[in-house]
């Protein structure tokens, strides 16, 4: 099927992609060492007829991806399958239903433990011996976790520019009172608290009765970071974006 649509079949350093029909040894193997990105034959009846090149196959096709693919598709998938920018159809939206249904079950399964026995917990083990399924081969994948920078090119490009749930996102604040409504408000549109020794800081802000009470001069002179009033995080509350601070500044 793949020569006839001009692909080409072998195995080596420049493969692109695995085709599998049936599981055997040989592709439970491949499976297992995650060099390679491997779907099951019936992906290639999925694809519509075109003149140009099929595209990478999305992560519900996947029975495994290497590292490489994991990492640029967690930029556009979640860990479902469900893409972060394309509109979903039913039998894709069921796919990823399944998908949550089987990690769920399998964490319960996992979880689920036999009265103690000599004070120490025993799993239950399953008493079946059916055949191994596909799923049973299936690599579980490392959580991702994308960095504030990563996060803040990814608003850009899927707001094309500021997000304006969470337009925070840059901000490093340190506040005296992390419970106020100011700063919890503050940490739902993206920004992080911090302490005022952080190497992140980028603000710290004051109300009224700290600015009055506290030496202000040396903590500007100690800090390199914005030294603004509650007023301004509350003007960017009210215009859903990053206002800039010198309007603010103390």
């Amino acid at each position: 099927m793949s020569d006839t649509q001009g692909g080409s079949v072998h195995t080596g350093p420049t493969t692109w992609c695995c085709v599998y029909g049936t599981l055997n040894f040989r592709v439970r193997n491949l499976i297992k060492s995650q060099q390679y990105d491997i779907v099951h034959s019936s992906w290639l009846r999925t694809l519509p007829p075109s003149d140009r090149p099929c595209p990478s196959p999305a992560p519900l096709h996947l029975v495994a991806m290497c590292s490489e693919t994991r990492v640029r598709l967690a930029r556009d998938y979640d860990a479902y399958g469900d893409s972060y920018t394309e509109e979903v159809d039913e039998e894709t939206l069921r796919r990823c239903f399944d998908k949550m249904d089987g990690i769920v079950a399998k964490q319960l399964n996992e979880a689920n433990e036999a009265p103690l026995e000599n004070g120490e917990p025993k799993r239950l083990k399953s008493s079946s011996n059916t055949t191994k399924t596909e799923d049973d081969f299936l690599i579980s994948e490392p959580p991702i976790h994308l960095m504030t920078e990563e996060m803040i090119e990814l608003d850009r490009e899927l707001f094309e520019g500021t997000n304006p749930y969470s337009f925070l996102r840059p901000c490093f604040i340190h506040t005296k009172d992390c419970r106020s409504l100011a700063a919890i408000k503050a940490q739902i549109f993206g920004a992080s608290l911090c302490e005022m020794e952080s190497p992140n800081l980028t603000h710290i802000v004051l109300n009224e009765d700290e600015v009055n009470s506290c030496d202000l001069e040396s903590i500007k002179n100690d800090t390199k970071a914005f030294v603004v009033s509650t007023d301004w995080l509350e003007e960017c509350f009210e215009r859903r974006e990053m206002v800039a601070e010198l309007e603010y500044t103390l």
